[in-house]
C-alpha cells in the first residue's frame, strides 16, 4: 500500500534547515489590539514559525499547494519568504508608536515658553511675553524668581512695548524696580504696586476702571490696553494679571497671560474676566 503523506496543518511552518533565535515579532498589538503576525518558538528540530489566525487564512492556500508539489525545502523557501515580509513590516514601525513631533518633543523636556522675539517689538502691537521665559525668568524677585512669581512685571513691560515700542524695558527691567521697592511678591498689595506705581514710573498713565464689560469695551475702543488682576485659583493658586490686548471677531477677548502658552493662546469670555477680576488697570502714554 502507497505511504500517504500526512497532510501539513497551515498553522504552522517547521524549519529544519536554518537555527534561527527564538524571538517574538508583532504587529502594532497595543495600538490596534491585532494579535502577533507571527511567533518563532524553538523546537527540538529546527524552528517553529506560528501564525496568528490573521495570517493563516492569507497562507492556507499557499501551504496546502506547496506540500502537494514538493519535499521540505519548498517549506523553507515559503517559510522564508513570509519570515522576510514580516520584517519588513516590522521594521517600518516595530511597536506601532506615533512619531514624535519636534513641537512635542520640546513639550515633552519642559522646555520654557519663548516670548515674541525683540526684534518683533512694535508699537500698537502687544507682545507675548512670558515671566518663566529664559531671558529672565530666574531672575529674582523677591523671595522667589521672575518666572515663578513675575506675572505682574511681565504684563507692565507688555504694555509699555504696546504704549512706545521700545525695546530697553523687559520684565526683568520691571521686576528690577520692584526689588528696590520691596514690592517684589505675588501678595494684592504688591501686584497692585507694581501695575500702578510702577508703570507710572515708565511715564505710563494708570486708571482703575470698573470690571464691566462696557468699562473694558470703552478702554480698547480707546487704543488702551487693560490689566486685569485676577482672583486667586483663576489662572494659578495666587492672584495674578494678565492683559486685555483686544476684542476679536467673535466678541471673545484676546488676552496675554505672562504664565500660561495655552491661557494666551485661547480666546476669553468677558464673563471669565469680569467675574474673576478683583482690579481693571486702563493704560496710555502720560
Amino acid at each position: 500500500m502507497p505511504h500517504r503523506r500526512k497532510p501539513a496543518k497551515p498553522a504552522s511552518i517547521r524549519l529544519k534547515a536554518h537555527r534561527i533565535p527564538p524571538t517574538v515579532l508583532t504587529r502594532t498589538a497595543k495600538a490596534t489590539g491585532e494579535a502577533p503576525l507571527a511567533v518563532l518558538s524553538p523546537s527540538s528540530s529546527g524552528v517553529v514559525l506560528a501564525l496568528s489566525p490573521a495570517s493563516r487564512a492569507r497562507t492556507s492556500r499557499v501551504a496546502t499547494a506547496a506540500t502537494a508539489l514538493s519535499p521540505g525545502w519548498i517549506w523553507a523557501a515559503v517559510a522564508a519568504a513570509a519570515l522576510l515580509l514580516l520584517l519588513v513590516l516590522t521594521a517600518l514601525n516595530p511597536f506601532g508608536q506615533p512619531q514624535t513631533t519636534e513641537a512635542g518633543a520640546s513639550a515633552a523636556a519642559g522646555q520654557t515658553p519663548g516670548s515674541t522675539p525683540v526684534a518683533l517689538w512694535k508699537k500698537g502691537a502687544v507682545p507675548r511675553l512670558y515671566s518663566a521665559d529664559d531671558q529672565w525668568g530666574s531672575e529674582a524677585y523677591g523671595a522667589s524668581t521672575l518666572g515663578l512669581s513675575g506675572a505682574a512685571p511681565t504684563a507692565v513691560a507688555m504694555v509699555y512695548v504696546y504704549e512706545t515700542g521700545a525695546t530697553d524695558v523687559t520684565p526683568a527691567s520691571v521686576a528690577t524696580w520692584a526689588n528696590e521697592h520691596n514690592v517684589a511678591s505675588t501678595s494684592p498689595d504688591a501686584i497692585n504696586t507694581v501695575l500702578t506705581e510702577g508703570a507710572s514710573t515708565l511715564g505710563l498713565s494708570v486708571d482703575s476702571i470698573e470690571p464691566s464689560n462696557i468699562a473694558i469695551r470703552q478702554a480698547l475702543a480707546q487704543g488702551r490696553p487693560v490689566v486685569a488682576v485676577l482672583a486667586q485659583g483663576t489662572t494659578g493658586p495666587v492672584e495674578s494679571a494678565v492683559v486685555i490686548c483686544a476684542i476679536d471677531q467673535d466678541s471673545r477677548l484676546v488676552v496675554n497671560d505672562p504664565t500660561s502658552v495655552e491661557n494666551t493662546a485661547r480666546t476669553w469670555s468677558f464673563d471669565e474676566v469680569v467675574d474673576s477680576a478683583k482690579e481693571l488697570y486702563a493704560y496710555a502714554l502720560a
